[in-house]
C-alpha cells in the first residue's frame, strides 16, 4: 500500500511513499531444461511455484512472452508485463526476477505489494524506497539544507529534463537518489527522494517491513541512514530497523583463486630470478 505520510502539522507538505523497484535472485534448479529458450512455459511454471504473487503481476497478460538476449551473464531473458524483466542462463541455477516502478504500482494496486515482498525477502539484491514530497523544493534546495556526516560522496547531474543528485557511493549498498522533473513532466509537482537498498541491506530492510512496521519503518530507516534535515522531511515516528554490515568470509575455492592468480605468478617469478628455491619456498610455506 502507498502511505500517506501527511505531517499533522499546518504549513507541511504531503508526502506518499512507495516501493519502487525489487530484484530477487531465485535459485531454481533448471535440470539443463532450460538450455532451449523455447522451454520458457517450464520457467514461467517454476516462477509461479517459488513466487506466486509475483507471477500474478509477471503473468496476468496470460500470453507466452517470447525469450530475448539478456544482459551479462544472463543469456537469456523475458519481459512479460511492463517493467518487468526475468534473467536466466543455461549454465546456472539462479533466476533473476525484477520489478520496475510500473509493477511495484500495478502490485500496490492490487493489494500484492507487501506479498511479494515477502516472497523477495530471503532473496532480495535490490530494493528502492520512494518517498514524493509534494510543493517547489528543488533538489538543490533539499541537499544544501544538510544531510548525514557518514556520507563522503555527492555527484550532481542536470538537464532539460530536471535535476538529480546521487548522494552515497553508488555501488554500495545503500546511496540515495534526490531529483525532480521538469515541466511539463507529469510529476513535476513533486520532489523525489529515492533510497537505494542493496543485497544484504535490502533483505534487512524488508525483514524489518514486512513485520508490523511496514513503509513507515523503511521510510524511517532511510532517513535515518541519511539524516535528512530540510524542513520538508518530516521525520518519522515509525523506529527504523537496526541495519548489520555482513562481512563475508572468503571460501575455499576464492582463496585457492588468489592464490593461483596472485601468489603463484609471483613465486614463479622470483624463481625465475634465482631469488628463492624450492628449499626456500618449503621453508616460507610449512616452517621447515
Amino acid at each position: 500500500m502507498k502511505i500517506d505520510l501527511r505531517s499533522s502539522e499546518v504549513g507541511q507538505p504531503r508526502r506518499e511513499a512507495g516501493i519502487d523497484w525489487l530484484t530477487a535472485v531465485f535459485h531454481i534448479n533448471l535440470d539443463g531444461a532450460l538450455r532451449n529458450s523455447s522451454m520458457v512455459p517450464l520457467l514461467m511454471e517454476r516462477i509461479r511455484h517459488v513466487a506466486p504473487n509475483f507471477a500474478a503481476i509477471a503473468f496476468a497478460a496470460g500470453e507466452l512472452p517470447q525469450a530475448t538476449t539478456g544482459r551479462r551473464p544472463y543469456a537469456l531473458s523475458i519481459a512479460p508485463a511492463q517493467s518487468v524483466l526475468i534473467l536466466w542462463h543455461p549454465a546456472r541455477s539462479d533466476v533473476v526476477c525484477e520489478m520496475g516502478g510500473r509493477a511495484c504500482a500495478d502490485a500496490r494496486a492490487r493489494g500484492l505489494e507487501f506479498a511479494i515482498l515477502g516472497e523477495f525477502q530471503p532473496y532480495l539484491s535490490r530494493l528502492d524506497l520512494a518517498v514524493d514530497i509534494y510543493g517547489n523544493v528543488k533538489p538543490s534546495e533539499f541537499i544544501s539544507a544538510g544531510y548525514s556526516k557518514r556520507v563522503k560522496s555527492i555527484g550532481h547531474m542536470s538537464s532539460p529534463e530536471g535535476e538529480t543528485y546521487y548522494v552515497g557511493c553508488r555501488s554500495s549498498e545503500a546511496f540515495a537518489r534526490v531529483y525532480r522533473y521538469s515541466p511539463p513532466h507529469i510529476r513535476s509537482d513533486r520532489l523525489r527522494v529515492e533510497t537505494v537498498f542493496r543485497r544484504s541491506l535490502a533483505r534487512q530492510v524488508a525483514a524489518g517491513m514486512v513485520g508490523e512496521g511496514g513503509l513507515n519503518r523503511g521510510v524511517a530507516t532511510a532517513s535515518a541512514r541519511f539524516g535528512w534535515v530540510h524542513q520538508c522531511w518530516v521525520p518519522d515516528s515509525a523506529e527504523p530497523i537496526e541495519l548489520h554490515r555482513l562481512v563475508s568470509t572468503p571460501s575455499v575455492d576464492g582463496k585457492l583463486r588468489w592464490i593461483q592468480k596472485q601468489v603463484v605468478p609471483t613465486l614463479r617469478s622470483l624463481a625465475r630470478e634465482g631469488i628463492i628455491d624450492e628449499r626456500s619456498l618449503l621453508e616460507m610455506v610449512f616452517g621447515a
